[in-house]
C-alpha cells in the first residue's frame, strides 16, 4: 500500500471538508492529515515539504526492493 498525506482547508467551497474526512477515515494505509481552518482549494504555507518528503520516502523504499 501506498501512504497517503492529505492536505485539508476547510473554507473549500467546491470540495466540502467533510468529503476529505469521510475518505481519509475509510483509508487503511498509513495516512497522515493536516487541517487549515484559513485556506481552501489552495495549498497553504507549509504543505509542500511533508509531500516532497513523503514522495521521496516512497521512491527510496522502492529503489530498495
Amino acid at each position: 500500500m501506498v501512504p497517503v498525506w492529505m492536505c485539508i482547508g476547510l473554507v473549500d467551497t467546491i470540495t466540502p471538508p467533510s468529503t476529505f474526512f469521510a475518505a481519509y477515515n475509510r483509508l487503511t494505509c498509513d495516512k497522515e492529515i493536516a487541517v487549515s481552518r484559513n485556506y481552501g482549494r489552495e495549498g497553504f504555507p507549509g504543505s509542500i515539504v511533508p509531500r516532497l518528503q513523503l514522495f521521496m520516502d516512497v521512491l527510496q523504499n522502492e529503489a530498495a526492493v
